[in-house]
């Protein structure tokens, strides 16, 4: 495989894969060291050609500093010889709000009603964990 994740982490891949020609870019969300052939991520890999096992295992790996669980925004760049290679962000800021109020979903109506509260240090932790991992990020 040409340009794999492997091959783009070595610093090799950024250059094979400006040549190769990009068949599909996609994104999806997918819990931090739970990824699994089966559907959402089986879906999306599945009808481009790509090797799931291949995927699920990089990716597990790559999130394994995460909490289990944590949804990872991943953006999949799939080339036209089947190989492919990802980009994982941090999890939202919105995600981190409802961790620290207690929530598992947020307001019906935003702007118009209040489900929980967040002190301004949770706030302050929130903004410092983003701000450490968009730092570290080129």
């Amino acid at each position: 495989m040409l340009c794999d994740f492997d091959a783009r982490e070595s610093g090799l891949g950024l250059k094979m894969a400006s040549k190769l020609k990009v068949a599909s870019r996609f994104k999806m969300v997918v819990p931090a060291g739970k990824a699994t052939p089966q559907p959402p991520v089986g879906s999306a890999l599945g009808q481009r050609g790509l090797k799931l096992m291949d995927f699920t295992k990089a990716f597990n790996d790559q999130t394994a500093i995460y909490k289990e669980g944590t949804p990872i925004p991943v953006k999949v760049t799939a080339y036209a010889d089947r190989t492919f290679s990802f980009e994982t962000f941090q999890p939202h800021t919105s995600y981190f709000l409802k961790k620290a109020a207690g929530l598992e979903k947020g307001a019906n109506r935003p702007g118009h009603e209040n489900v929980g509260r967040v002190t301004v240090q949770q706030v302050y932790e929130i903004a410092e964990v983003s701000s450490t991992v968009a730092v570290a990020r080129p």
